[in-house]
C-alpha cells in the first residue's frame, strides 16, 4: 500500500513540530512532504507537492484556514483536508453538520491517528468545505447529512421538521423522501441559532417557516406545510407563539 502524502499548514512552529513528531512515532504509512506557516505559502506547497491530505490550522495571522476554498475551484481540489482547530464546542457543530473531518487542539496522538486512518483516497467532495465555510460565517444555506449512500446536502429551507427516532434523527423534507441519519436530535440543536428552527418538546425540532397552521391552545397541535399534524404541549405552544413573533417568515 502506498504511503499517504500529507502537508501541515500551521503558523505555530511548535504545533507543526508536535504533529510531525506524532506522525513519525506512530504512523509508518504517512509521509510528510512539506510544511508551511501561512496559508499563501501552504497553497504554493499544495501546488508543488500534490499531497493526498492537508492538516490545516483554522486560525492563522492574516488568514483563516477556511479561505483555502478561495484558492481552489472544486474541480482542482485533489486533496482532502483535516482541520485542526481550537474552536469551542458550539463552533464544532458546524464541522459536524458539514461532515468535514476535524481535530480539536490540543491534539492527541490517538485522535490524530483516528482522523488519518479514516481518510480514504478518491473523489473529493468540495461542497462539504463550502458548507462549512458558510456555516462558520453564520450563513446556513445547507447542511450535510451522512447516510448509508454517502453524504447528502440539504438546503435548510427545505427542512420541514426533524423528529427523534431513538438514537437516530429523521429529516422530514419538502418534495422528497425523509432521510434517517445515525445521530440523535440533540446533535442538530445548532440549527436553532442558524435560522427559524425551534425545539418543540423532546422529540421534534420545527422549521417555523414551514408551519402552515397553529391550532388553538386547547388543540395542542401544529400543521406543517406537508400536511403533517404534530402534537405539542402547552409550554411548547407558548414557545412557538413567542418564537414566531420574533421572526419574519418567508
Amino acid at each position: 500500500m502506498s504511503r499517504l502524502r500529507i502537508i501541515i499548514i500551521d503558523d505555530a512552529v511548535k504545533a507543526r513540530e508536535t504533529l510531525r513528531l506524532m506522525i513519525s512515532e506512530n504512523m509508518t504509512n504517512i509521509e510528510i512532504v512539506g510544511e508551511a506557516g501561512t496559508l499563501p505559502d501552504g497553497v504554493k506547497l499544495i501546488h508543488k507537492t500534490n499531497p493526498d491530505v492537508v492538516l490545516l490550522d483554522i486560525e492563522m495571522p492574516g488568514h483563516s484556514g477556511l479561505e483555502i476554498l478561495d484558492f481552489f475551484s472544486p474541480e482542482r481540489m485533489h486533496f482532502k483536508i483535516i482541520f485542526v482547530t481550537a474552536y469551542a464546542e458550539h463552533a464544532v457543530r458546524a464541522f459536524e453538520l458539514s461532515a468535514v473531518d476535524y481535530i480539536l487542539k490540543p491534539v492527541s496522538p490517538n485522535r490524530l491517528k483516528q482522523a488519518l486512518d479514516k481518510v480514504t483516497l478518491g473523489q473529493i467532495n468540495a461542497e462539504q468545505y463550502q458548507v462549512l465555510k458558510e456555516q462558520t460565517a453564520g450563513t446556513w444555506n445547507k447542511i450535510a447529512l451522512k447516510t448509508g449512500d454517502g453524504i447528502v446536502f440539504i438546503p435548510t429551507d427545505q427542512i420541514i421538521y426533524l423528529k427523534a427516532e431513538g438514537a437516530y434523527t429523521k429529516f422530514i423534507l419538502m418534495k422528497q423522501e425523509p432521510i434517517l441519519v445515525s445521530k440523535n436530535l440533540a446533535e442538530y440543536e445548532k440549527l436553532q441559532s442558524a435560522g427559524p428552527f425551534v425545539r418543540a418538546g423532546r422529540s421534534i425540532i420545527l422549521n417555523l417557516s414551514r408551519i402552515k397552521k397553529i391550532g388553538k391552545a386547547s388543540d395542542g397541535s401544529v400543521t406543517m406545510d406537508n400536511g403533517d399534524t404534530l402534537a405539542i404541549g402547552d409550554e411548547t405552544y407558548k414557545q412557538l407563539v413567542e418564537a414566531i413573533k420574533t421572526i419574519k417568515l418567508g
